[in-house]
This record gives structure tokens, sequence and C-alpha cells, in this order.
């Protein structure tokens, strides 16, 4: 009811969401799906990072103090009149949950808390993700990292994601099972992104070694793979955590995440590199991680223009100036017809790199190599 609703008063931007272009790529992962949102606006990584101190400055009680607060419900002030939200008892606390206008996926939804409070991942947050799954089996749910870089777009307003979609993250091989701990299956996933996949019918005991794998993670440090916990006591490793729930079994994925930069890499070590930004520049929040992309609109029609370039080359338009070293790499394939389904081809292979920069451990003899010792010392 909630769902049809929010199409219905066009809180859901059901008409302007039938112009984004969606697609897949066949990747050394299994399937990635692909989309340009045209609803959605591109965020600097940075600004990101300063808005996560912002609060809206207000003597009244109604202005919200961000864009995913309570009081944004039927608010003139900011002209969101049509948003509706119910509220949740998750983890014995009052949480909201609505429906997202920008509709990433089916029945995209945010689980919002209370009160207005920064992201912060704990112990907690695996009983909020569990108490979810238990009222909504037929949805996942998962949560940003709670550190500017590797966290998503909202980091001073403690919420979640959910919906009902499968995405290519559940259908990834398995490298290695680890077995069970404490009723607790341990697998290590074949995905670009360092993920460890809990499994089990017993809530506490998932509960109990998600934790213990995020302290240990929290304080971990690999110098030759450059992974730092922190640096003058400010934390850099932290986890996105996802679950699920099949009949009577959890399923918690911990993408595990490291926020650190360096004079050579500002927006972060396992980040997109520079080469990729004119793709995706933005933070690899939640939803990137699990193998869906939100690329922004820009690129619909910045596309169109590449193409029109590599059938009938030119001087290269400002416009797309960003994508002038990538152009003239495709131009070299001369026995490539130049196609759309070319072009959407190669924009899957800038995604499959963007995901794969983000990964703290490699998919490579060392870094699989300590992984498994990480997951053993456990």
């Amino acid at each position: 009811y909630l769902y049809k609703i929010s199409k219905d008063v066009n809180y859901i931007k059901t008409e302007r969401l039938k112009q984004n272009y969606k697609w897949t790529y066949d990747s050394k992962y299994g399937r990635l799906n692909l989309t340009i949102n045209l609803a959605k606006p591109e965020k600097d990584p940075k600004e990101i990072a300063e808005a996560k101190d912002l609060t809206q400055k207000s003597n009244s009680f109604m202005i919200p103090k961000c864009v995913i607060c309570k009081e944004n419900e039927q608010n003139y002030y900011n002209a969101r009149m049509n948003l509706r939200m119910v509220p949740l008892e998750l983890g014995g606390e009052t949480w909201h949950l609505q429906y997202s206008p920008y509709l990433y996926y089916t029945e995209h939804a945010i689980i919002l808390h209370d009160v207005h409070r920064p992201m912060k991942t704990s112990r907690k947050t695996f009983e909020y993700l569990l108490d979810f799954m238990d009222m909504f089996p037929f949805y996942f749910i998962g949560s940003n990292a709670d550190l500017p870089i590797v966290g998503g777009s909202i980091l001073n307003h403690d919420h979640f994601q959910g919906g009902r979609q499968q995405f290519p993250i559940q259908n990834a091989k398995v490298i290695k099972d680890f077995g069970r701990v404490n009723h607790v299956q341990i697998s290590h996933l074949h995905w670009p992104l360092s993920t460890i996949r809990l499994t089990s019918d017993d809530k506490t005991e998932l509960i109990n070694l998600a934790d213990h794998i995020f302290n240990r993670w929290k304080t971990y440090d690999h110098l030759d793979l450059e992974i730092i916990s922190q640096t003058d006591g400010v934390p850099h490793n932290t986890i996105t955590p996802i679950a699920r729930k099949t009949g009577n079994y959890y399923e918690l994925d911990l993408i595990l995440r490291n926020n650190r930069t360096t004079s050579q890499y500002p927006y972060g070590i396992f980040h997109p590199k520079p080469d990729v930004f004119h793709i995706k520049k933005e933070n690899i929040g939640l939803i990137e991680a699990m193998g869906l992309a939100i690329l922004p609109g820009r690129l619909k029609q910045e596309l169109k223009m590449i193409l029109e370039w590599l059938k009938k080359p030119g001087p290269v338009p400002a416009v797309l100036e960003k994508h002038a070293h990538w152009m003239m790499e495709l131009k070299k394939m001369r026995t490539i017809q130049y196609t759309e389904a070319f072009l959407y081809k190669e924009v899957g292979k800038k995604f499959e790199r963007v995901i794969e920069d983000a990964g703290v451990f490699k998919l490579n003899e060392s870094g699989i190599k300590a992984m498994h010792q990480l997951i053993y010392d456990i």
C-alpha cells in the first residue's frame, strides 16, 4: 500500500524514472547491472565528507535537520508534502520506513532512525538488520559504511536501504568455505570488494560472530597491502553489511572497507582511481558494492556524443574533455564496429574496474592469502 501510494502521489518520480537507461555487463565476477539515473544528482566525494557534520539550523522543530529526517514528511518547508512513512521497531528503537523518490531498484526503501544522529556501525547494527529481516523476509536490507569515502552520500543521519531486489553479489561464487563456527557458516566470496558471507539459522550466534569479525577488522593492519586501521586515532577500517533471509536462514555479507588517503590518492587508496572518474567519481556505497552501478545522468547525452565522435572523429568537444583519453583508446580499436551496444559494454568494463579499485584484499595470490589468514585468525 505504501509503495503504491508513494507512486500515485508522485513522491516516487515514476515518469522521470522511465527515462533511465539500464543494461547488464558480463564481468569476471558474474553479471553486473548498470543504470544511468536521470533523477539522481551527482555529488563530489569531498562534499559528501563535509556534509557529515552539517545540520540544518533552525528554531523550529518542524524544519528537518537533513534530507531524510522524519520531519520531512508532509513538510511544506522543503516541498515534500507528498512524502509518507511508517514507524518500525528495530533493536528496541523507533525507525521509519519510506520509499526512495529515485527508486534505484524495485521497491527501494529507506529505513531511517527516529533521531537525527550520525551513521554508526556497531553490534546494534546487526541487531537492527536481522530484526528487519524477521519483519520483511522478502526484502534485503543493508547499510552504507559509517566513514567518509567508503560511506554513502548521507552520513549525518543513521539509515539503511532495503527493497525487493536480487543483486549480483548474491550470485557470487565462493572462493573458500571455512566451515561452521558456533552454528554459523563462514565463506569468502569471489567478489571484487572483499566480502565475508555468514549464514545461520541462529540469530544470536550470527550477531555475535559478525560483531567479533567487525571488531577484529577495526584494528587490522597489513602494511604490504596498504591496509592501516587508523592514523593518529582516526579510524580507517569499517564495513558495509548486507542482510537477507531464506527460509529460516539469515545471510549476512560483511564487505571490508578502508578509507585511508595518501598524497598520491587524495580521494582514497581503495576508491576508484582517477582514470575512471569520468564514469564514476562518487563514493562506492552499498548499492555499487552489491554490483549495481548508479551512473550520473550526464552520461546519457555524453555517450551519444562519444558514439558520434567515434564514427566521425574530429576535435573533442569541451563537454567531452573528461572522456578524451578513453575516447582515444576506443578509437584505436579499429576492427570494432562502433555501436551503442559496444560503447555500453565498455562502460561496463569501467564499472568492473571501479569496484575492483574499492576492494581492500585484491583477488590475487597475496590478497587472497592475507584475507584467508584474517578469517583463520578469527
